[in-house]
């Protein structure tokens, strides 16, 4: 089993931080880390998506589709 470095781990533990206060879509989470100054080097969509597609990868987070007002979340 491989591990993802400590940096990787770091950041998805702040994901994890994040979501424990409810769901969020990715650019929720975006919104969220503007916010906190601690969380700031990873509110970019560059950053953000492919470590959520990841930790969605290892079994850490779920998703699933949400049909809104303004189309498909």
């Amino acid at each position: 089993m491989s591990y993802p470095e400590s940096s990787d781990r770091t950041k998805m533990l702040l994901v994890l931080s994040l979501l424990e206060q409810g769901e969020q879509t990715g650019f929720g989470l975006i919104r969220m880390m503007e916010i906190r100054r601690e969380f700031a080097f990873l509110a970019e969509e560059a950053m953000i998506y492919p470590l959520l597609h990841e930790m969605y990868s290892k079994g850490l987070i779920t998703s699933y589709e949400k049909q809104t007002e303004v189309g498909i979340r």
